[in-house]
């Protein structure tokens, strides 16, 4: 279990960021198709990891559309049980942190293992649309999305929605 004065500064923080791409948005029936972390420790990144999975399924075209990634470029990648284990050692003992990880990322995660027979690691979460929320406010009064959330912040991102 992961122990850190919580007073200390955050990036002096063991931080794992990740991030998926999915068959679709529902986090008990959807399907993890590519997965990425970034590991930091004391403010520097130590570690980058990412793969695609095969979800055992077709991709759904909308989901293809939006983050480009199509059966044929998962047909000969591994399932998500070959990779479970990189993505456990990547994410324990570590701060997990996701946009929109609270209610997508982790049930997302937490499911996958679950096929797996295993549980994701007890972790604390900090989810950046939190902060976004507070801090940006939108129109609609629901947080923007990471791609439009980085946009407002002047932050490029050349290859939104890939893990």
């Amino acid at each position: 279990m992961l122990s850190y004065d919580m007073q200390g500064l955050w990036r002096e923080m063991p931080l794992a960021f990740l991030d998926l791409e999915t068959t679709g948005l529902s986090t008990a029936d959807e399907r993890i198709v590519e997965v990425g972390i970034v590991t930091y420790v004391d403010g520097r990144i130590v570690d980058r990891w990412g793969a695609l999975v095969n979800p055992g399924m077709p991709i759904p075209e909308a989901s293809s559309q939006v983050t480009h990634i199509t059966d044929d470029m998962v047909a000969d990648e591994p399932p998500f049980r070959d990779v479970v284990w990189d993505v456990y050692r990547r994410l324990r003992d570590r701060v997990f942190v996701a946009y929109n990880g609270i209610s997508f990322d982790v049930p997302l995660l937490a499911a996958e293992m679950a096929r797996c027979g295993l549980t994701p690691p007890e972790t604390p979460v900090l989810d950046p649309m939190m902060w976004v929320f507070k801090k940006m406010p939108s129109r609609s009064g629901w947080p923007f999305g990471l791609v439009k959330a980085a946009e407002r912040l002047g932050v490029d991102q050349p290859e939104a929605h890939r893990a």
